[in-house]
């Protein structure tokens, strides 16, 4: 009986093991940025590594994953078809792929095969990754050319990096200003979430959130600043509790903070706070309208059913600007690439994630703060993926594509008691 019980513990320790590996590697790719590093380049293995890993998990558990809600099964099978339909008359059949790799992951996660634990170790990692990334963000800003000379073994494009120090913009060991940006936004709102949770603040969180919120100003992206004031607003609404809200009062308190230390003491952010506050230099349209005007007439042509997922990028290099480009409005992109039943479904996907996410902090455990936390990292991961869709293409991106399906199996987790 001792060795099976020596033996039943040891498996439970190497499965512990694995779980923590992995989603370590899973907190480096969504936070990791484009191809411009050493291990992005890596990132389609590695989710690849996961996908069989939570398939491994589905057939061993007792529910498995084919068992599921029957309320779900047909908006399932509608997204499967649109996905499957790609792969007949979509010009970009990698990205088709891709897609249906996020609904697989999205199915799995949403049988509970990652338990709490598992999230709440996912969130420590995020959060510890993102503060060590902001940190080569400030660095960048203060050695400039030096610090891409100092890691060109990590930066593979080190072209991509210096021009953006040239422009006085900074991505650190990211290696791309808009995917830095997505990455301290991450880390932001997994600090939040913890301060809304247990209703306090530590002493080395304010320092981690001041670093963080510096690196967001110095990469130069005013969008994620609109996404964390949106997720703020919501939070106060839905959050019942009076110390929670001044947990958000706090918050905005650490920002403020994080503005005049860059103000007064990182080179050149003067001029990037300039352009927040001023509106100066403003990019977030620029050149973007003509994607915007493509995807439209592409969308006239084809209203019913679209193009095809992932078409875009390829119609737009042969009929349109003649660069291999996304619509940067992940909407419009939708519309064109499946028309407007495909875009109707995926509005309902995304609203109805939204939805339960929600409904799940309101009728919550008010006394488990951990769960609480997972709860509102996944609706600031989820809102900020519809906010940030409205200029960008996070559906289109591997990372984000990746967590965006991984937080909305967070309300299905089973809760259980955990002392704070």
């Amino acid at each position: 009986m001792y060795m099976l019980n020596q033996k039943s513990g040891s498996n439970r320790s190497l499965k512990i093991r694995l779980n923590s590996f992995i989603l370590i590697l899973i907190s480096l790719i969504v936070l990791g940025g484009t191809d411009d590093t050493i291990l992005a380049r890596r990132q389609l293995y590695i989710i690849f590594v996961y996908l069989v890993y939570i398939l491994y998990l589905s057939v061993k558990s007792r529910r498995g994953f084919l068992k599921i809600d029957k309320t779900c099964f047909a908006l399932y099978a509608l997204l499967f078809a649109i996905h499957a339909g790609g792969l007949f008359y979509s010009i970009d059949l990698v990205l088709t792929v891709r897609f249906t790799i996020y609904l697989l992951i999205y199915m799995i996660c949403r049988e509970c095969l990652l338990t709490q634990e598992d999230y709440r170790f996912f969130l420590t990692s995020i959060q510890a990754i993102s503060f060590l990334l902001s940190l080569s963000i400030i660095l960048s800003a203060i050695l400039g050319n030096h610090f891409v000379n100092m890691f060109s073994f990590w930066l593979t494009n080190r072209e991509r990096v210096l021009l953006d120090i040239r422009y006085g913009q900074y991505s650190g060991l990211v290696g791309d200003r808009a995917f830095a940006s997505m990455a301290m936004f991450t880390g932001i709102v997994a600090m939040m979430g913890r301060f809304i949770a247990f209703k306090r603040i530590r002493s080395f969180e304010i320092v981690e959130s001041i670093s963080m919120l510096i690196a967001l100003f110095l990469t130069g992206k005013r969008i994620t600043l609109l996404m964390i004031t949106c997720c703020l607003i919501v939070s106060v609404f839905i959050t019942g509790s009076q110390k929670a809200r001044l947990s958000v009062i706090r918050m905005i308190g650490i920002g403020a903070i994080a503005i005049l230390v860059s103000y007064f003491f990182v080179p050149r952010a003067q001029i990037i706070l300039s352009r927040f506050i001023l509106a100066l230099g403003d990019t977030s349209y620029n050149g973007r309208t003509q994607f915007w005007n493509i995807g439209i007439f592409m969308f006239r042509q084809k209203p019913l059913l679209g193009w095809g997922m992932g078409s875009f990028v390829e119609y737009n290099r042969i009929f349109g600007t003649g660069i291999r480009q996304y619509a940067h409005n992940m909407y419009i992109q939708m519309l064109a690439e499946t028309g407007i039943i495909g875009f109707s479904m995926y509005t309902v996907f995304f609203a109805y994630n939204l939805y339960l996410v929600i409904k799940r902090i309101k009728n919550g455990p008010p006394n488990d703060p951990f769960f609480l936390h997972i709860l509102f990292f996944s609706l600031f991961i989820q809102l900020g993926f519809l906010i940030y869709g409205m200029t960008g293409y996070p559906y289109y991106n591997l990372q984000q594509g990746v967590l965006y399906f991984i937080v909305c199996g967070v309300p299905y987790v089973k809760m259980f008691k955990s002392a704070s």
